[in-house]
């Protein structure tokens, strides 16, 4: 049940927008990306997303 929980956490805006950077993050061979949304009313959420080698 845990996997699909992951694939059904993927399909929400931010889980599109955690992955679309982190395949970013391969594709442009950097080590940092900064993923952002507004959601509404003064609120927001922020993640900083660090590639490991």
């Amino acid at each position: 049940m845990t996997r699909g929980f992951v694939i059904d956490g993927l399909r929400t805006p931010i889980g599109r927008l955690v992955l679309t950077a982190a395949r970013e993050l391969q594709h442009a061979d950097a080590h940092r990306a900064v993923v952002t949304r507004c959601v509404g009313v003064g609120q927001g959420v922020s993640l900083l997303l660090e590639r490991v080698s």
